[in-house]
């Protein structure tokens, strides 16, 4: 029998770890491996406590906190996995202490929304969300990122943080890779919660549909913009921003009002 409490705070401090081992990077010298070592540690530790907690007898427990429990432990892998090819891995120093409080959320409030496991058609949609919500929540804080470096290079201040990040252009490239490929999942999942969900428009999830359209058009547009009219630097990242903001609005902003404020 796994000991959550204490696996879970093992994951806490590996998570902690890696988060002050990439601050040290900031102001001594590169130490990104053993970082990225580090938080691939707490990654595995996160996944056996998540595991334990939302598992309940052939049904997955989705839950407001534990799912933001699952989307901080993909946002994780995706930055581990990507590091490896893609100089993503300074986004940790935020993400990393997200999942701490993820973690700890998930365990202190308890929710209640089973999800059978062997309903494939609702279980590869809501992989396809998490997917697609976790890669634009990168994109989020990747344009984020860009604007400040952009505007520091304006005011011709190379100073902090911008002396550790790419080039302005490998940071403006790996963000619309980034949104094209979470673009990609968003519209997977709309397409399957078309296809396999009896109504997309019932009345409990309208909202939660109309949301993810919005999100969807807003990325759709700043890609075409993107291509065709070479779009950039403080109107992308309005864009990012909108289209991120109508889609936790759709994924967490239903499930609050769901589970803590109509119920």
């Amino acid at each position: 029998m796994i000991n959550y409490p204490f696996v879970a705070a093992l994951s806490i401090i590996a998570y902690l770890f890696a988060t002050g081992l990439l601050l040290y990077q900031l102001y001594k010298k590169p130490i990104i491996k053993w970082s990225i070592l580090v938080a691939s540690l707490a990654f595995i530790l996160h996944a056996i406590t998540l595991w334990v907690i939302i598992y309940d007898q052939g049904r997955l427990d989705f839950s407001l906190f534990n799912m933001g429990s699952l989307v901080s432990l993909t946002i994780v892998g995706l930055i581990i996995l990507s590091s490896l090819f893609k100089p993503v891995e300074i986004m940790g120093i935020l993400f990393f202490p997200v999942a701490v409080i993820t973690i700890i959320l998930s365990y202190s409030v308890m929710g209640h929304y089973l999800v059978d496991t062997h309903s494939v058609h609702l279980f590869s949609h809501i992989l396809l969300s998490i997917l697609a919500y976790s890669l634009l929540s990168i994109a989020a804080v990747q344009a984020i990122l860009v604007w400040f470096q952009n505007k520091q290079l304006h005011n011709h201040h190379p100073a902090g943080l911008l002396r550790f990040l790419p080039p302005l252009q490998t940071m403006e490239t790996l963000l619309f890779e980034i949104i094209a490929l979470g673009t990609l999942f968003l519209t997977t999942s709309l397409i399957s919660g078309f296809i396999y969900l009896e109504d997309m428009f019932a009345q409990h999830v309208a909202h939660k549909t109309v949301l993810g359209l919005l999100s969807w058009s807003t990325f759709t547009v700043l890609l075409w913009g993107r291509h065709y009219r070479g779009w950039r630097g403080k109107r992308a990242t309005t864009f990012v921003l909108a289209g991120f903001g109508f889609l936790m609005l759709a994924y967490f902003g239903s499930k609050l009002a769901k589970e803590f404020i109509i119920s």
